[in-house]
């Protein structure tokens, strides 16, 4: 936020019809003394040190909640204020806010508004459920308005404001992007933004109604459930599965996307699990571990969740361990488990092996290692094996004095680099 906006800002009261009167910089600066400064260089006023920030947090009226709160409040009403409907002007009027008041007033803040309002919203927390703010944010994701209503309007003009943040913000563009339907409809925009942003108490308000959850798509294909996986939205997803007996249907697409998150995974996939009524549908299990086992930052956890939930219908197939192999960051960890429950189901073929000694990732060759110690009698050294390991540049390199060069075809021949004791003992298990 520029100072510009900044100003204008702290100068909007949504409950007073008297004109805008802008505060100026050097008011700030002296009510604030020696708390806040003003940086020239990036147009904007700041904090004078971590400890204010520190100082005022601890107070109530001054945390961080309580300030996205105002300001979500502030955002909202403008919003609001600019539909001409009359339905919605009463609705100021009855609620104790200003009508309209020259929205040109606060015009330079219009893009701020239109692209970080669902920021503030999300970050007010318990505010935004009760009280003026929560009585703004219900009327600005409802449909009251006809053709004018205040979403509507947000919505035409998002077009103009993400553009000019397209090359600068991609994940705020992206989160907006996913609001967008085919062909309006206050009712879909309403409930993808609150899977976006986590607004589960919009969702409640809506699943007490008739209308259909499941029907909501955005222009990418994707239902309500798997835009609230996308986003980590544990509230509204919880909320979601509960609800399958009105058409939200756990199925195979939706555990994939869960699986393939790597922040919140594990969360995710438990939220699920936990909250299904009927039974997962139509679901290829196989291909959900295959996933999982793809997971870099989350593969172990979601691995034991998957096998201790489904322990009586899970098969490792040879795609799973692949997977597994193959994964750079945490393939380790997943195997190991794996094969100490399903020691005497598990075959390590040519595919498996070879995804190990082509690993690049730091737990490759241990990866290599376990699978040779446990299965050394059944495993076949192909040349594709040794092609595979000597393009891996931990393993293999041009030819230099500290090579090794080893081959089972006296026509190719494979260079691999003397190693630490412990990846040279796995070479020699190769051989």
């Amino acid at each position: 936020m520029n100072s510009a906006e900044f100003l204008t800002a702290v100068s909007i009261d949504p409950c007073s019809s008297e004109p805008l009167s802008l505060v100026f910089r050097d008011q700030v600066l002296k009510i604030c003394q020696n708390f806040v400064i003003f940086d020239a260089q990036l147009d904007t006023f700041r904090l004078a040190h971590l400890s204010v920030r520190e100082y005022l947090e601890k107070r109530q009226d001054y945390g961080s909640v309580a300030g996205h709160a105002r300001m979500a409040k502030t955002c909202l009403w403008d919003l609001v204020a600019r539909s001409p409907d009359a339905a919605t002007q009463r609705f100021l009027s009855k609620n104790g806010f200003c009508q309209s008041r020259g929205l040109n007033e606060t015009e330079i803040l219009s893009e701020y508004i239109s692209l970080f309002w669902p920021e503030h919203c999300l970050l007010a927390e318990d505010e935004r459920r009760d009280g003026s703010l929560g009585t703004l944010l219900r009327y600005f994701l409802s449909d009251e308005g006809g053709i004018t209503c205040p979403l509507g309007i947000w919505r035409t003009g998002l077009i103009e404001h993400t553009a000019a943040h397209q090359n600068t913000d991609h994940n705020l563009v992206y989160e907006l992007d996913v609001t967008k339907v085919i062909s309006f409809s206050a009712f879909d925009v309403s409930c993808l933004i609150s899977c976006v942003f986590d607004f589960v108490e919009i969702l409640q308000g809506i699943g007490s109604t008739s209308k259909n959850l499941a029907s909501v798509k955005n222009i990418f294909g994707q239902s309500l459930l798997e835009v609230a996986i996308e986003h980590a939205s544990i509230n509204s997803l919880i909320f979601l599965s509960s609800h399958q007996n009105r058409g939200m249907v756990i199925n195979e697409q939706v555990l994939l996307a869960a699986a393939n998150r790597d922040t919140s995974a594990v969360a995710i996939m438990e939220a699920i699990l936990d909250r299904r009524t009927h039974g997962v549908q139509n679901i290829d299990l196989e291909r959900v571990l295959e996933a999982a086992a793809r997971s870099f930052h989350r593969g172990a956890g979601l691995m034991d969740l998957l096998v201790a939930r489904g322990s009586d219908e899970i098969r490792i197939t040879e795609d799973v361990l692949v997977a597994a192999a193959g994964n750079q960051e945490c393939g380790l960890e997943i195997l190991e488990p794996l094969f100490r429950q399903y020691i005497n189901e598990v075959q390590i073929t040519e595919r498996i092996l070879k995804a190990a000694v082509g690993n690049v990732g730091p737990c490759g060759f241990h990866v290599t290692e376990l699978l040779l110690k446990l299965r050394r009698n059944e495993v076949h050294i192909t040349e594709q094996i040794l092609e595979t390991a000597a393009g891996n540049p931990h393993w293999g390199m041009k030819a230099t004095d500290d090579e090794v060069q080893i081959t089972l075809d006296p026509l190719q021949r494979h260079t691999f680099r003397k190693q630490d004791d412990s990846m040279r003992r796995v070479l020699v298990e190769l051989l």
